[in-house]
């Protein structure tokens, strides 16, 4: 009973949290994102365990410091991913095979040149929810890194987007 009422609590807590984060980040899309990984985490018929509370306070401040660019890149590169799917080899392979297309595709959908794109890469990699570690073979001879979204971020679209 005492423990139903702790997470009540910290329920609670966690919207001033979220009101907070409203505060710093203006973008409505964001917003939204914030309200659904809320609904989806406190607003269920069950009590969120210990585990589902720290991952709520990580992604909401991860959504703070990514802008809504970053968000995109990554929900574009995870799509390419899932589209590659069916026919993976590795995760290198699988990954090399639309690896050009989606950086030029990226670049020109922002106007950017693919030295900035590599730069927005390598500030996604602080959030968990980027990769470029491949320790497969040719990995290590590309002039520029590719890399992977990760299991974290499946594990918050999948919050965002349950119920």
């Amino acid at each position: 009973r005492f423990s139903h009422f702790v997470k009540k609590a910290l329920a609670y807590w966690y919207s001033f949290l979220i009101a907070d984060a409203i505060k710093k980040i203006r973008s409505k899309q964001k917003i939204e994102t914030l309200g659904k990984l809320y609904k989806n985490t406190y607003l269920t018929k069950t009590v969120p365990s210990d585990l589902e509370h720290d991952q709520f306070e990580e992604w909401v401040s991860i959504l703070v410091d990514m802008s809504d660019r970053e968000m995109d890149i990554l929900v574009r590169l995870h799509d390419k991913e899932k589209a590659a799917a069916p026919n993976f080899q590795s995760r290198y392979t699988t990954t090399d095979s639309f690896w050009e297309s989606f950086v030029s595709e990226t670049c020109n959908r922002y106007g950017i040149l693919e030295e900035e794109f590599y730069t927005v890469l390598n500030r996604l990699l602080r959030t968990g929810f980027y990769r470029n570690d491949f320790k497969e073979a040719g990995a290590l001879d590309r002039l520029n890194p590719m890399g992977y979204t990760t299991l974290y971020f499946e594990k918050f679209l999948e919050k965002i987007v349950q119920g």
